[in-house]
């Protein structure tokens, strides 16, 4: 015969019904508390352990044979997915501001995509404003971002980061010469531009 205590899946109760509702309302409690806690979690990691700047990014203006109006070969790189103010400015070698152009950016960790942009295009804010002017001296651009995590709501300022100083009177780098090293190949084949 088949022994009974073998399928036997419960013990016997041995304690009221009110020890098990006592149970259950604690761990609902507990669960709503863990749920009410996982935002303050997310902004207390943001605040004090996660990785600054949220926004990086390089710059390098880029001369184009046959044209005045140089390309900008930008790439930004974010540490987590924030959403904010890019202020792009230009300044004279000596530090002193030309102009600036500010605009709202959405910023993904998943994408690390170098991009050569127009001159036009690098300074449009999708406010109807005339892009600035290309100095006749040497000059550099810079961005900075004011940004806040799209998760948490923490936000962050970034420094500036600057191209080198572009001589427009002595154009380098070229673009031919940054093709020849293979660092615009990627976005080169992104945008269909081809260069000879």
């Amino acid at each position: 015969m088949i022994n009974k205590e073998l399928f036997k899946l419960r013990s016997e109760k041995t304690h009221t019904s009110k020890d098990d509702v006592k149970v259950m309302v604690i761990g609902i409690l507990l669960c709503i508390f863990i749920l009410m806690m996982q935002s303050f979690i997310v902004k207390f990691y943001d605040l004090y352990y996660a990785q600054r700047p949220f926004v990086k990014a390089t710059v390098t203006i880029v001369s184009v044979d046959g044209s005045d109006i140089p390309l900008i070969l930008y790439d930004a790189d974010a540490t987590q997915n924030v959403s904010g103010t890019w202020i792009a400015s230009v300044y004279y070698a000596d530090e002193s501001r030309i102009t600036s152009r500010r605009g709202l950016g959405s910023y993904n960790k998943k994408e690390d995509d170098p991009k050569i942009w127009t001159w036009a295009a690098f300074f449009d804010n999708e406010e109807n404003v005339d892009s600035p002017e290309v100095p006749n001296k040497p000059f550099k651009i810079c961005v900075r971002y004011d940004v806040i995590a799209r998760d948490s709501g923490v936000d962050d300022q970034t420094e500036k980061y600057c191209s080198v100083v572009f001589d427009p009177n002595n154009p380098y780098p070229n673009i031919l010469d940054l093709n020849e090293k293979g660092e615009l190949n990627k976005c080169l084949q992104q945008e269909n531009i081809k260069v000879e």
